[in-house]
């Protein structure tokens, strides 16, 4: 809330539009017809209607309107302000002193001083050709310096042509490059995108494997353990095994002992008595040999073969 009849110098102005104060300065010399100031000293003071019609410059300013059609707007709907009358204070006028009467004689023009004096008029005559060379000189100074400016206006059209060739030749070809790149990366983007799906998929099939292998690990060790404990069992039945079949082997061989013991008496006797009947029948070939010696030659018969008895292989 602004305070009635409140004034505002114009750096106040500038704080409350929010504006440089150079942009309020040059407002207030444009847009001066439609203004209201009075002076405090020497410092020109504002009232809030001026500072309401500064706000509306500003916005009409930001809308992009020209300065032709802002003061339009501001003639229409406030007008020129007309320009203020001081005040006079009215004195009691005093009767004016009576002058003598004078004889009041009419001076002589320059041109009638000109021509009744030949000396005035080739002097006049003489300054008049200076004025005219003068003039020439400065028409031809004006020339060359127009012609001058020209030649410049010429050369910075172009230079400035030829900037903007420059430029509008760099700038095509920073697009074309700036084209390459941006081809170049996104053909890269391309790339690594697949390049990582592949990366995803080999992870995926990685952690497939993994998993499956952990389980055949997991089979393998629940086998193994089975193995373990069938092996333990195994282990331990085969050792009762084997304790029964010692035991029963022992006493196989203790009855084998004792079997062979008696059939070896059994095969001694048998030998002994085999022996005892070969030599009986030695001893009765040798006796009868005896006997047949004692006899003629031609009357003892071949001898006959005696069937040996043979020793049979241990069973």
């Amino acid at each position: 809330m602004t305070e009635p009849g409140k004034t505002y110098l114009a750096s106040d102005l500038a704080a409350e539009l929010a504006i440089p104060r150079t942009t309020v300065n040059d407002w207030l010399r444009i847009y001066a017809p439609y203004l209201e100031s009075e002076l405090r000293g020497k410092r020109k003071a504002y009232p809030e209607r001026t500072l309401n019609i500064l706000r509306e410059i500003r916005e009409m300013r930001d809308g992009g309107q020209s300065q032709s059609a802002i003061e339009q707007v501001l003639a229409d709907r406030y007008g020129i302000r007309p320009e203020p009358v001081p005040q006079v204070t009215a004195e009691p006028e005093e009767p004016a002193p009576e002058a003598a009467p004078q004889v009041q004689e009419k001076a002589p023009s320059p041109e009638a001083l000109v021509r009744q004096d030949p000396e005035l008029k080739e002097l006049f005559l003489r300054m008049m050709e200076q004025e005219q060379l003068r003039q020439n000189l400065a028409r031809r100074s004006s020339r060359r310096l127009l012609l001058g400016i020209l030649l410049v206006m010429l050369l910075l059209a172009g230079t400035l042509a030829a900037a903007v060739w420059f430029l509008g030749t760099r700038l095509v070809r920073s697009e074309n490059l700036a084209a390459e790149r941006q081809v170049t990366a996104e053909r890269a983007m391309d790339a690594a995108a697949k390049r990582l799906e592949e990366v995803r998929d080999l992870q995926t099939r990685s952690q497939k494997d993994a998993a499956r292998h952990a389980e055949e690990l997991k089979r393998m060790a629940d086998t193994l353990d089975l193995a373990r404990k069938d092996y333990r069992l195994s282990e331990s039945r085969l050792k009762k095994e084997l304790a029964e079949q010692k035991k029963a082997a022992d006493k196989a061989l203790e009855e084998m002992r004792r079997t062979s013991d008696g059939k070896r008496q059994a095969e001694m006797a048998e030998l002994k008595r085999a022996f005892a009947e070969s030599q009986q029948a030695l001893l009765k070939q040798y006796a009868e040999a005896m006997r047949e010696k004692d006899r003629p030659a031609k009357d003892v018969p071949p001898a006959k073969p005696e069937n040996k008895p043979e020793n049979k292989p241990e069973k």
